[in-house]
C-alpha cells in the first residue's frame, strides 16, 4: 500500500537518445525506478523523451549526460516548456581515456607506463570524450532545478570540469538492488547450458563489451591462472571483443546478453568464483550490485565510486596496472574468509541499497526540487545583442569552415572564397571572420585558447610551390589579429605553414556581443610575383579551448609532437623527424647541421601557450672567417633575443631566457636571419654549398624553477 501523500506532483522519468536500443544500465534502471516510486505512492511514469510538448507532467526526471547532444537538447526543451527539471547525470570520468589502449600494449615497460600516466597529473588530466563535452555538461547542470548524484566520486568529477553543485541543489542517492532476487541461484543450470564438461572454475564479468569496461586487461591478467572467463553482454565494440577472444581462445565463454534478473543470469553468478569489473570509468555498476547480492566475491576498479558502495567487502585494482588486477584476483581466489565475506556483502547491500530506500530518497529529492525557487537558464552577458544570430561556440567545440559544416558557427567577412570541402580559402591579403565566445567562458575565467586549423592547399591545378603568396624562395608573413592586437606574426613558406595554430586570448577580447573579431593576413615576401590567383592559405576550422580545464594535446592528430613545456626537451635538428616537424625547409649535413639559402630560417617550436618560463639553448655553426665575418639576428615570436657576430666557423652555443609572456602563441617561432650569404664552399671551409650564413645543430628548452 502507498504510505506517502498520493497527491504528490506526478513525475515523468525520461530516457533520451538511443537508450531504448543500447540497453545500458539506465534502460533497466529508469522503468524500475518509476515502478518503485509508484509503490511508495508517487505518481510516476517512464518513457523515452521525444518532445516536451508531449509530456503532461510538470515535473520531469531526465537520466544520463550521454549522448550529450541529445541530453542538452532535451534539457533545453524541458526548460523552455517551463518544466521543473530533476537530472541524474550518471557522469563518468574519462580523463584517462587516451591511455586505455596504450596501457594495454603487451610487455609495456614499467617506466613507459609510469610516464604515460604522469602526463595526466597536469593539464593532461582533463580529457573530453567529445568536442565541447565539458561545456555541454556545465550547461546541462545550469538548466536543472535539482541534480541527483550516484556518489561523491561523481560530485568530485563534475567539480573537476567546472560543474560545481551547491548543496541545496544536489542529492546523493546510491543505486539500488533487489537483494532477494539474486539469492538462491542454481549454479548447475548455467554450467550445463554454456560450459563444456569438466570446465573447471570461472570468473564472471557482466557488461557491454567495450574498452571502457577494460575486459581486455582482465583477459590478460588471467593468463597462467586455471580459470575461464564468462563474459556476459553484447558487443559494444566488435573489434575489441575479437582482441579478447584472441587473448583467451577457448577459455572465453560468451553466452551473449542474458535477460536482466532472469534465472540463467542468477545461475551464472551463483557458480562464479568471483565477479570482476576493472572498468576505467563507472557510475555505479548495477551488475556489481547484483553480484554482491548473490554473494559473489568482488574484484573492482578503484577509479570511480566502487569503494563508496562496498567499502572493505570488495577488493580493488588499478585498471591501468595489470599486476594490480592479477594480485586482487589471486587474493580473492585464495581468501579463507570467502564465505563470511560473501554473507557480509549480501547483508550490506540488502540493508543499505534497497529499492524502497532508493525510491524514498529519490522522492525526497523531488520534494526538494519542488520547494526550491525555479531554476532559470544563465543570463546573457551584459551588452549582448538581443536576437544575435551567430551561434555560440562551447569550449572545445569545432566550428567547421568548409562546406560540410551543418551549422555555420563562423561568420566570414571580406577576403574569403566560397566554402569548399574541408576548408575555406582566403582570396585577399587580409581576411576577417568572427566567432562567438561568451559561452566558452566559465564564470571568472580570464583567458581562452584559440585553435585554428590552417592548410596550405593550393587552388586546383597548382602545386604548393607555385601558389602565390607562399613560396619557398620568398617566405610570406602570416599574421593573426584580434581587434587591433596582433596575436601572431611569423614567416611561412609552402612547406612550413603551421597546420595547428594556438593563440591565447584574454576574456577582455570579447566585444559587447560576446564575439571575437579576428583577421588573418598573408603578406607576400619580397620577390613574390602577384598573379591574381587564389592564395594557398585556407582555414579548415576554429575552436575555443578552456585554458585550465581543457587539454589541447588530445585535440591534435599527433599529440606526441607537442609539449606543455613542463619537462626538458632536446631537439636534434640532424635527425629527420625533428627537422620535418620544426623546419621542413631545412636540409642537414653532419659538419654544418641544418640550414638553407633562405634569408630567414623559421623554426616552429611546438610548445603550447601557458607553458612556464623556459631556458632556451641553441647550438649553431657560423659560416664565417676573419676575412668574411658574419652575424645573425635571433628572435622569438617577434622579440629580438640577440645579434651575435662571428669571425670564424667554430660551433657556438647561446642561452636565452623565455618568459611566460613569450609563450602566448604556438607553435612558437624561433626566427634566425643570417647577415651573410656565403656558403662553406665560398669561404674554403669545405665542399658544402647547400646552406649559407650558418647551420643549426640542436636546441633545448628547459622549464625554469
Amino acid at each position: 500500500m502507498a504510505d506517502t501523500d498520493p497527491t504528490s506532483a506526478p513525475v515523468r522519468l525520461l530516457l533520451h537518445g538511443g537508450e531504448d536500443r543500447t540497453l545500458g544500465g539506465p534502460s533497466v534502471r529508469v522503468p524500475r525506478s518509476a515502478e518503485a516510486l509508484r509503490r511508495i505512492g508517487w505518481l510516476a511514469e517512464a518513457s523515452l523523451y521525444e518532445s516536451a510538448a508531449e509530456i503532461p507532467e510538470d515535473t520531469v526526471h531526465l537520466f544520463n549526460v550521454w549522448p550529450p547532444e541529445s541530453a542538452l537538447a532535451a534539457l533545453r526543451g524541458l526548460r523552455a516548456a517551463g518544466k521543473r527539471v530533476v537530472f541524474s547525470p550518471i557522469y563518468l570520468d574519462f580523463s584517462e581515456m587516451p591511455l586505455w589502449s596504450a596501457l594495454q600494449q603487451p610487455d609495456l615497460p614499467p617506466q613507459a607506463r609510469a610516464a604515460l600516466r604522469r602526463q595526466l597529473q597536469t593539464r593532461g588530466h582533463h580529457h573530453e570524450i567529445a568536442p565541447g563535452y565539458h561545456a555541454m555538461v556545465r550547461e546541462m547542470l545550469a538548466l536543472c532545478d535539482h541534480v541527483i548524484l550516484l556518489s561523491e566520486a561523481e560530485r568530485a568529477a563534475l567539480a573537476a570540469i567546472g560543474a560545481e553543485l551547491p548543496p541545496e541543489r544536489a542529492s546523493l542517492v546510491h543505486n539500488p538492488v533487489d537483494a532477494a532476487l539474486w539469492q538462491g541461484g542454481d549454479a548447475a543450470l548455467f554450467r550445463q547450458a554454456h560450459l563444456p564438461a569438466e570446465a573447471g572454475d570461472y570468473v564472471i564479468c557482466i557488461g557491454r563489451v567495450e574498452p571502457r569496461k577494460n575486459q581486455l586487461s582482465l583477459a590478460q591478467a588471467l593468463q597462467g591462472l586455471p580459470l575461464k572467463l564468462v563474459l556476459i553482454g553484447h558487443d559494444g565494440d566488435p573489434d575489441y571483443a575479437t582482441q579478447i577472444r584472441a587473448e583467451l581462445g577457448d577459455r572465453l565463454i560468451r553466452p551473449g546478453r542474458l535477460a536482466p534478473g532472469g534465472e540463467m543470469l542468477r545461475s551464472a553468478l551463483a557458480g562464479a568464483r568471483a565477479f570482476v569489473l576493472p572498468s576505467w570509468a563507472e557510475g555505479a555498476s548495477l551488475a556489481a550490485l547484483e553480484a554482491a547480492a548473490a554473494g559473489v566475491p568482488l574484484v573492482l576498479s578503484e577509479s570511480s565510486s566502487e569503494r563508496e558502495y562496498f567499502g572493505d567487502l570488495a577488493r580493488y585494482c588499478d585498471p591501468g596496472a595489470p599486476e594490480s588486477l592479477r594480485a586482487a584476483l589471486e587474493a580473492t581466489l585464495a581468501d579463507p574468509e570467502a564465505a563470511a565475506r560473501a554473507e557480509a556483502l549480501r547483508a550490506h547491500v540488502a540493508r543499505h541499497m534497497s529499492w524502497e530506500g532508493y525510491a524514498r530518497a529519490t522522492a525526497e529529492a523531488y520534494q526538494r526540487a519542488l520547494q526550491s525557487p525555479p531554476k532559470t537558464p544563465p543570463a546573457a552577458p551584459p551588452g549582448q545583442i538581443p536576437g544575435q544570430t551567430l551561434p555560440p561556440l562551447l569550449a572545445g567545440e569545432i566550428a567547421q569552415a568548409g562546406s560540410e559544416a551543418t551549422e555555420q558557427k563562423i561568420r566570414f567577412g571580406a577576403g574569403w572564397q566560397a566554402p569548399e570541402a574541408g576548408l575555406r580559402r582566403i582570396s585577399a591579403p587580409r581576411a576577417t571572420f568572427w566567432l562567438r565566445g561568451d559561452r566558452a567562458l566559465r564564470p571568472g575565467q580570464e583567458a581562452l585558447l584559440l585553435h585554428l586549423g590552417l592548410c596550405g592547399a593550393p587552388a586546383e591545378g597548382e602545386t604548393p610551390e607555385d601558389a602565390p603568396g607562399i613560396s619557398h624562395e620568398a617566405p610570406a608573413e602570416l599574421r593573426v589579429h584580434c581587434g587591433g592586437t596582433c596575436l601572431y606574426a611569423a614567416p611561412v613558406t609552402a612547406s612550413s605553414l603551421p597546420g595547428d595554430l594556438f593563440l591565447r586570448l584574454p576574456a577582455s577580447a570579447l566585444d559587447a556581443a560576446g564575439e571575437l573579431a579576428l583577421g588573418i593576413e598573408l603578406i607576400p615576401g619580397q620577390g613574390a610575383e602577384p598573379t591574381g590567383a587564389v592564395p594557398a592559405l585556407g582555414l579548415a576550422f576554429a575552436r575555443l579551448l578552456d585554458t585550465e580545464l581543457g587539454n589541447p594535446l588530445y585535440v591534435l592528430p599527433d599529440p606526441q609532437n607537442w609539449s606543455f613545456g613542463l619537462l626538458p626537451q632536446e631537439i636534434d635538428l640532424g635527425l629527420p623527424a625533428p627537422r620535418a616537424l620544426l623546419a621542413p625547409d631545412l636540409r642537414a649535413t653532419a659538419a654544418w647541421g641544418a640550414g638553407s639559402h633562405a634569408p630567414q630560417l623559421a623554426l616552429f617550436v611546438p610548445i603550447l601557450p601557458g607553458a612556464p618560463a623556459q631556458q632556451l639553448t641553441l647550438s649553431l655553426r657560423p659560416v664565417a672567417s676573419a676575412e668574411a665575418p658574419c652575424g645573425a639576428r635571433i628572435s622569438w615570436n617577434g622579440r629580438l633575443l640577440a645579434e651575435p657576430r662571428w669571425q670564424n666557423s667554430a660551433p657556438v652555443e647561446f642561452s636565452f631566457e623565455l618568459q611566460e609572456s613569450d609563450l602566448q602563441a604556438a607553435p612558437a617561432v624561433l626566427l634566425i636571419e643570417p647577415l651573410g650569404t656565403a656558403t662553406p664552399a665560398d669561404l674554403g671551409l669545405g665542399q658544402e654549398r647547400g646552406l649559407a650564413g650558418l647551420g643549426l645543430f640542436d636546441l633545448s628548452l628547459t622549464p625554469k624553477g
